[in-house]
């Protein structure tokens, strides 16, 4: 008789930048329907494909780096922006802001890759925004059609007034 089989489940997403220096894992799932294209300057040079965690809070965990005599791993957005921004990881972690400055992206200083973005807390919960960047995730081919388009498309180039919309804004890409 054999024995019955526990569910199986996707595995979480990771990700890193590309010398594996910052590493974190997600709790989430990622699709090309739930990703988000931005017109604005930053993301528009960067070819960025997104995907806004949702539950900042509990949705991303911290791998590396750590400052020295920190837990093992750092979990939520609040948690890693502070981790990110200690005096200790200066000289490894980028991060830049442009504009209002409502959205930190952080940054491999080692090998330059853009790894997630965090915002400031949202109106409807308090909570701060992730924005992850799909394309720095390891094992997800997105390279298929289907990726092609975003899921959804934002205005951040004129500070996201014109919403969500199921096609590019202006000065964005397909």
């Amino acid at each position: 008789m054999s024995r019955p089989r526990a569910p199986s489940h996707p595995p979480l997403p990771s990700g890193s930048c590309h010398c594996g220096l910052i590493r974190y894992t997600l709790r989430t799932l990622i699709t090309p329907t739930n990703t988000l294209k931005c017109n604005c300057s930053l993301c528009v040079k960067y070819g960025k494909l997104a995907h806004l965690l949702p539950s900042p809070s509990t949705d991303i965990t911290l791998l590396s780096p750590l400052p020295f005599g920190a837990p093992l791993q750092v979990i939520g957005a609040t948690a890693v922006q502070e981790t990110l921004e200690s005096r200790e990881l200066a000289d490894v972690v980028g991060s830049y802001r442009f504009g209002r400055g409502w959205v930190t992206n952080y940054f491999c200083r080692r090998c330059g890759v853009h790894t997630f973005a965090i915002g400031n807390p949202r109106e409807e919960d308090g909570e701060v925004g992730v924005g992850v960047n799909v394309n720095a995730l390891d094992g997800l081919d997105a390279s298929g059609m289907e990726w092609r388009c975003a899921g959804y498309y934002v205005d951040g180039r004129r500070d996201f007034e014109g919403g969500v919309g199921g096609r590019p804004f202006e000065g964005g890409r397909w």
